[in-house]
């Protein structure tokens, strides 16, 4: 099942990190099945996924992209920030992963902080020159994507890393003229607002992540029981339908602001018999397509 016709505004999608694929290889689930997955389910937009999932040659991926009616909608980068010896290697991969998006007719690459980086024990406090030195480098990254591309980069807050609350990401806005890739469970996870914090920076908004979150689980890391990492393991990342945030209300609200970004569907995978990411993926579309139709028979 696709969206509706009637909904001029909002393009949903999924991704392939609901089924649990983070890393190029060694993948239960191949790109070309993948692809043929979220088709069936009824989704016309997917993220390409970690660099290297997809196949190398751009036109098998455009005939599986084109047998199935699935387009790019953008790609996703994680990239250890904090560790500033790096920075030419995340060079490197925004031109690669930007000269496969232009292929595939896609114009939005996001980036991230890999929260894996922090789980080693480093801090998640950035110091003010390395902060500074962390823009600069995010300002260059999208002087490149835009001027030498046309593509637009998008910054994606997250839990575990150094641009996860609010008063961060006021001051990632303030000290760059980035756009966000906002993430409605991200945000939600340490108890802020992801609907009046989306309305406050919606002009600044280019992507979204669909996401929602287990509130008993979240506040077992607020009160220490478990860390950011378990809880992902059981499921702190909950159905749309069914977390802490009101994704009926998130909707609504971009359909009456006729958000023309993606809105993309994500599911972290858990360690548990009960995860069966073709069913949650179904699921949640259905979701949001009855949320989407509710308000186009109401308008």
């Amino acid at each position: 099942m696709s969206i509706s016709n009637q909904n001029l505004y909002l393009k949903i999608g999924n991704a392939p990190c609901s089924w649990g694929i983070y890393y190029p290889k060694n993948n239960s689930l191949r790109y070309d099945k993948y692809i043929m997955k979220i088709s069936a389910i009824g989704y016309q937009y997917t993220e390409l996924g970690p660099l290297g999932y997809f196949n190398d040659e751009i036109s098998i991926i455009k005939d599986h992209l084109n047998k199935n009616n699935i387009h790019i909608s953008g790609a996703t980068h994680v990239h250890s920030f904090a560790n500033l010896s790096n920075f030419n290697e995340l060079k490197s991969n925004i031109n690669k992963i930007s000269k496969i998006l232009l292929k595939l007719n896609s114009s939005n690459l996001i980036i991230m902080d890999d929260s894996n980086f922090y789980f080693k024990n480093n801090s998640r406090e950035i110091n003010i020159h390395d902060w500074k030195k962390i823009m600069q480098n995010i300002i260059q990254i999208k002087n490149l994507t835009e001027n030498e591309y046309g593509i637009n980069l998008h910054f994606h807050p997250h839990v575990g890393t150094f641009i996860e609350y609010e008063s961060q990401i006021d001051k990632l806005l303030n000290d760059t003229d980035i756009s966000i890739c906002f993430d409605t469970g991200h945000h939600a996870y340490w108890n802020q607002n992801a609907l009046n914090y989306l309305k406050k920076i919606f002009n600044r908004v280019g992507y979204i992540h669909l996401k929602n979150v287990n509130d008993t689980i979240r506040q077992k890391v607020w009160n220490n029981k478990i860390s950011i990492e378990q809880s992902y393991n059981s499921g702190v990342m909950a159905p749309l339908e069914h977390g802490y945030v009101n994704i009926h209300d998130i909707i609504t609200f971009l359909l009456e602001k006729e958000f023309g970004g993606f809105c993309i569907i994500e599911q972290d995978p858990e360690n548990t018999n009960d995860f069966i990411p073709d069913n949650l993926a179904k699921k949640n579309l259905l979701f949001v397509e009855r949320i989407i139709n509710q308000y186009n028979k109401q308008s």
